[in-house]
């Protein structure tokens, strides 16, 4: 709702209704805890363009001083893993390694930040992105009004929100922001921190694959294991006329490494696993990677 609003109020944003809190938990779902308003509205009309130069060809062209925006910092990682085969489904490696990063490359710590826009392609990679910045306990992470709302598709977002970025900045007249990139899944991130001054180091890249790569504990993916486990991770995937299968992301039983994914089309169960929490419930793959309750040994019980 906060970000709904703040959507309203941008000029340059793609839908400005303010949308009650009520209306984003009750539209159509699209993959089970996410309706369509906790995620990109890539269906969006929209442009938006950076235009860089030197700060002398700035001052041959005569634009004043106070309408200077300086890159700082940018960070990346581009080491991909697979979802299913993330050890550690609640962390991105990636994030923290390129967030850390970029704050030390601009010199500055977290409550240097006057303006903060997290890429906002699903909630859980704006709590994951806080959470490596040290932000957690801010609630200004978006200044757009984020990709449900204020629109955007796909990474073309980071330039809107960067334009943006760059107008807030000139209007303050002094301080720092940042804006950051998730691509896909949270497979491939980026942070950058943009000011009305440079840096006294001046402008600096790091790219930190190789580190996010030896730092990424990988699990084995088994597609064809048929047996017991335990349920990592799951959602319900949805159609236009209700939910149509669940799947599970499903540590093998004994192994403490070894994964594999299953699904399940049984509404009943279906049902449950969005009644239940189904984090740790034991389950059983079968053919075909349909997987049954196992009822005798799950930890969670109805």
């Amino acid at each position: 709702h906060q970000v709904s609003r703040i959507a309203a109020e941008n000029p340059h944003g793609w839908d400005h209704h303010i949308v009650p809190a009520d209306d984003i938990r009750d539209a159509r779902m699209i993959a089970f805890p996410y309706t369509k308003h906790h995620v990109s509205n890539w269906s969006v009309d929209q442009a938006s363009a950076l235009l860089l130069t030197s700060a002398g060809e700035a001052e041959r062209l005569g634009i004043p001083r106070p309408r200077w925006v300086f890159p700082q910092a940018f960070t990346e990682a581009n080491h991909t893993v697979d979802v299913s085969a993330r050890h550690d489904l609640h962390r991105c490696v990636g994030a923290e390694l390129a967030g850390a990063a970029v704050l030390d490359a601009a010199g500055c710590g977290p409550d240097g930040l006057d303006f903060v826009e997290l890429y906002t392609c699903f909630p859980v990679a704006v709590d994951i992105y806080a959470e490596a910045l040290g932000i957690s306990d801010r609630s200004d992470l978006s200044f757009t009004g984020a990709m449900p709302f204020a629109g955007g598709p796909f990474n073309n977002f980071v330039l809107h929100s960067t334009a943006q970025l760059a107008h807030l900045l000139r209007a303050r007249r002094t301080g720092r922001g940042l804006v950051s990139r998730v691509s896909g899944v949270l497979t491939k991130l980026g942070f950058a921190i943009w000011g009305t001054d440079p840096i006294g180091n001046g402008y600096e890249f790091v790219d930190v694959t190789a580190q996010t790569a030896a730092a990424s504990v990988v699990s084995e993916i088994d597609a064809d294991y048929r047996g017991p486990g335990d349920v990592a991770a799951y959602t319900v995937m949805y159609a236009k006329d209700g939910p149509a299968r669940g799947v599970v992301v499903v540590d093998v039983s004994g192994t403490g490494e070894l994964r594999t994914v299953a699904s399940t089309a049984d509404p009943a169960v279906i049902a449950r696993m969005e009644a239940e929490e189904f984090c740790g419930r034991a389950v059983v793959v079968r053919a075909d990677a349909v997987f049954d309750l196992d009822h005798q040994g799950s930890r969670f019980q109805p």
